[in-house]
C-alpha cells in the first residue's frame, strides 16, 4: 500500500480516536510488565475487577505517546475479554478482525457525520497498521523469541516494503 507521512500521521489519528472511544468508561490500572499467559490475564482481570496493561514498549509505538498507547491496550484487552479469545496467534488475528471492524464502524458512526473530507484511504491504511502492530509484531515474537524492539520501524518497514 503505498503511503506517505501525512497519510501514516492521519491514519495514526484515527486509531488513537478509536482507541480512545473504544477504551473509555473501562477500569485499569498500568504495572511495568503484565502476564503473557491468558488463563492469568482473564483470572486476575475477573478477580480485580480492571483491565492491567503494561507500559513496556510505549516509546516505540505506533502511537509515539504513552497515553494512547495505554488506551489501544485496553481497547486490545478489552476485545480479548469480550470474546474470549486467548493470546494465541490465532486469536490474536481474530482480535485484529474485530479491532477493523471497530475502526470502521467508528468511522461510519463518528468521522463520516463530523468530518466529511474524510479519506477511505486513511481507513484502509488505519486497519492495515493495526493488523501488522499486531498479528505481524506476534508472528516475529514466536519466530525470534522476542519483542520487536522499534515497533513504529517494524510497522513502517512492512507498509513500505509492501508498497
Amino acid at each position: 500500500m503505498k503511503w506517505n507521512k501525512q497519510e501514516w500521521d492521519r491514519a495514526i489519528k484515527l486509531l488513537s480516536e478509536v482507541a480512545e472511544y473504544e477504551s473509555s468508561c473501562i477500569e485499569y490500572t498500568v504495572k511495568p510488565t503484565t502476564t503473557n499467559s491468558w488463563e492469568e490475564f482473564k483470572k486476575e482481570t475477573k478477580k480485580n475487577g480492571y483491565i492491567t496493561v503494561s507500559m513496556d514498549g510505549c516509546n516505540t509505538s505506533i502511537y509515539g505517546n504513552a497515553i494512547v498507547n495505554r488506551m489501544a491496550r485496553i481497547w486490545h484487552d478489552k476485545v480479548h475479554l469480550n470474546n474470549n479469545l486467548s493470546f494465541s496467534l490465532k486469536d490474536e488475528i481474530e482480535v485484529t478482525k474485530i479491532q477493523q471492524e471497530d475502526i470502521y464502524n467508528y468511522v461510519q458512526e463518528v468521522k463520516m457525520k463530523n468530518d466529511q473530507d474524510f479519506n477511505i484511504k486513511i481507513l484502509e491504511l488505519a486497519q492495515k497498521i493495526i493488523y501488522i502492530d499486531v498479528a505481524e509484531q506476534l508472528k516475529y515474537y514466536y519466530k525470534h523469541k522476542k519483542f520487536v524492539e522499534n515497533q513504529k520501524a517494524f510497522v513502517q518497514n512492512i507498509l513500505y516494503n509492501e508498497g
